[in-house]
């Protein structure tokens, strides 16, 4: 299987994909203009929903800080 993760406009990864490479399938994009990136066939996996991508590779997201006013 090739997996691929869609990656948003702020580097986040959103969605993942399992393609069987036999299926017709263009892994362009989603289909509403997020890139699709390929990513190794690891086990465990490296890609993973709310990674970030940064420079090439997937990193913990910064926290969501919110403040109580």
């Amino acid at each position: 299987m090739n997996r691929y993760v869609v990656i948003n406009s702020a580097n986040i990864v959103v969605n993942m994909v399992l393609w069987d490479g036999i299926t017709e399938w263009n892994p362009g994009n989603d289909g509403d203009g997020n890139p699709l990136t390929a990513v190794p066939d690891t086990d465990p996996p490296t890609a993973n929903y709310g990674l970030l991508y940064q420079d090439g590779a997937f990193v913990p997201a910064p926290p969501t800080l919110f403040y109580k006013e």
